[in-house]
């Protein structure tokens, strides 16, 4: 199929990969790299997203899958457009972190987290990931990146329902899950910790 990666830097000196990926596109002739600079060294027009850029960048964007990486400024944007196009379907994205909370999602509740092994209970804030409700307390869980890529702090919750932060689904229920990512989605949660 054919690939189209918009890339979105400071200035030349900041393309990460920079070579490999002109040396990819050098190779794969479905494969085209457009660089797109704050500041191109040369007096250049700054580009950064937009309406207007997308449509004149890649005017079949409407027909195309997107695949989305970057600050959480620049993919609020680009999730916003997508929206407002309609488009969510065919948006894929992924946070480096925690996204920040929406208003929407902002619905969170304060929750008992009951720690089984330990016999205690503490309080989760609302929208507060239960790692730092945990440490918040005074415990110290096992963790690595603290955002959901490592797995590290992986637990298992025995009842309760959970969100996870980075999907913005709900689960209930017994399963494993991750405390970094995860926040309160009922008001007691009771951890196989």
């Amino acid at each position: 199929g054919d690939i189209l990666l918009m890339y979105f830097v400071r200035s030349p000196q900041d393309r990460i990969f920079g070579k490999r990926l002109d040396a990819l596109q050098a190779e794969h002739p479905n494969l085209r790299v457009q660089w797109c600079f704050e500041d191109d060294g040369q007096g250049g027009k700054p580009e950064r997203f937009s309406a207007k850029q997308i449509a004149q960048r890649v005017p079949d964007y409407h027909e195309r899958e997107a695949f989305l990486c970057g600050p959480p400024g620049f993919m609020a944007a680009v999730r916003e457009h997508w929206e407002k196009q309609g488009l969510n379907d065919q948006l894929a994205f992924e946070y480096f972190g925690a996204p920040p909370v929406a208003a929407s999602d902002a619905k969170g509740v304060k929750a008992e987290v009951s720690l089984a092994k330990k016999a205690r209970s503490l309080t989760a804030k609302p929208n507060q990931n239960l790692l730092e409700a945990l440490e918040e307390a005074g415990e110290t869980p096992v963790y690595g990146c603290r955002m959901g890529i490592c797995h590290e702090c992986k637990c298992h919750k025995t009842s309760g329902a959970v969100r996870n932060v980075l999907t913005g689904a709900v689960t209930s229920g017994e399963e494993d899950i991750q405390i970094c990512i995860s926040v309160a989605a009922s008001s007691d949660v009771t951890l196989d910790y």
